[in-house]
């Protein structure tokens, strides 16, 4: 995480934000990084305990990319794609992939999904001058510290490998299948039975009713139309 520099008070959100002679705008600022923190799993910018919506400026490779409005961006390894990435509806990713992922917390468009990114790129998530509140920083689910107006995070692949030891015959790809299906049941479902074996049928023993089944009573019936014949009356003069 990182702060400006600048010696004075950071300006309101009523100021011009955008302006050439704006000090606090990225151009113009200067950041001091406070610390360096490795993660496993992964790293989220969110709007903390605050009940309005965060603003977090995205930059990739320095190049602004857009500016995510809703509770949070997070940032995951591999690794960490089955954790909090998952239920925040982001990819698995098999640990053995060298990428990032990047997640967005209950965006307010819909069209902002995540997002694989390569493990090279280089993430800058900042928290604009103009918000109405500042954001929150967290790690792996713990250390959470704050993030005022012009601050930001930097997040590129640390240069530490976190070692694990494969004492089984099958790769790691097969290990990690194995374990997403064990753990997480994926993909696994109940057969689908005939309707002919339920005991909610009259052709069914009664033995094998556990509990009542609600059931659809459907009838079937058809609409006919016969024209009624008028009465003709007959006059003799």
């Amino acid at each position: 995480p990182s702060s400006p520099n600048t010696g004075k008070s950071l300006p309101n959100s009523n100021n011009n934000t955008n302006s050439s002679n704006n000090p606090y705008y990225p151009e113009y600022a200067t950041y001091v990084a406070t610390e360096t923190v490795h993660v496993l799993n992964e790293m989220l910018v969110g709007r903390g305990p605050c009940p309005h919506l965060t603003s977090i400026e995205l930059y990739l490779d320095e190049h602004a990319v857009t500016t995510v409005y809703g509770d949070g961006l997070l940032v995951s390894t591999p690794t960490g794609s089955t954790a909090y990435n998952m239920a925040a509806g982001g990819p698995m990713i098999s640990p053995s992939s060298p990428c990032i992922v990047l997640t967005p917390i209950c965006p307010h468009t819909l069209s902002f999904r995540p997002i694989v990114l390569s493990e090279t790129s280089s993430l800058k998530l900042r928290i604009p001058t103009s918000a109405r509140n500042r954001g929150w920083v967290t790690f792996d689910g713990k250390s959470e510290q704050p993030l005022n107006p012009g601050d930001f995070v930097h997040v590129t692949r640390s240069s530490w490998y976190f070692p694990s030891i494969n004492s089984s015959s099958l790769s790691s790809e097969l290990l990690w299948f194995k374990a997403i299906t064990s753990k997480l049941h994926w993909n696994l479902r109940i057969p689908e039975q005939f309707a002919d074996k339920f005991s909610v049928f009259p052709s069914a023993t009664a033995s094998c009713l556990n509990s009542p089944q609600c059931m659809l009573s459907v009838h079937q019936k058809s609409f006919s139309y016969t024209p009624t014949p008028t009465n003709t009356t007959t006059s003799n003069n």
